[in-house]
């Protein structure tokens, strides 16, 4: 009966550790943080879209500052002939971000939280 136990609780383990992994994919737009320093490497352009308020407290360096409910409206800041790297707070409203520029069919990855890469600049 223990026996059972340990293997239900380690194939549980597993499982949530995979199903991590894929949220954390899911809210990257599925590149890897590798991925992600290549394109950053080659020339991608990183566009922040927390408030102008949240920007002014600090960014990516280079980074440039369009609201997402501002994306649609500003499309034309945005180069599309090159990847776009996009952060904010958390990673979720680059997630949205990420997903509207891909209906435009841009080239479009999620950084996630802004603070997570101070190599960026």
């Amino acid at each position: 009966m223990a026996q059972g136990k340990l293997v239900l609780a380690v194939s549980l383990a597993i499982a949530a550790l995979f199903l991590a992994r894929r949220l954390m994919l899911l809210f990257r737009g599925g590149s890897s943080m590798e991925d992600l320093m290549t394109l950053k490497a080659a020339g991608a352009q990183i566009v922040d879209v927390r408030t102008e308020a949240e920007f002014a407290q600090g960014h990516v360096p280079g980074s440039r500052n369009i609201p997402l409910d501002q994306v649609p409206a500003r499309l034309g800041e945005i180069d599309p002939a090159v990847p776009v790297l996009l952060c904010c707070a958390s990673g979720a409203r680059s997630h949205a971000a990420v997903q509207q520029l891909r209906r435009m069919g841009l080239d479009a990855h999620n950084l996630g939280p802004w603070q997570a890469h101070p190599d960026l600049s």
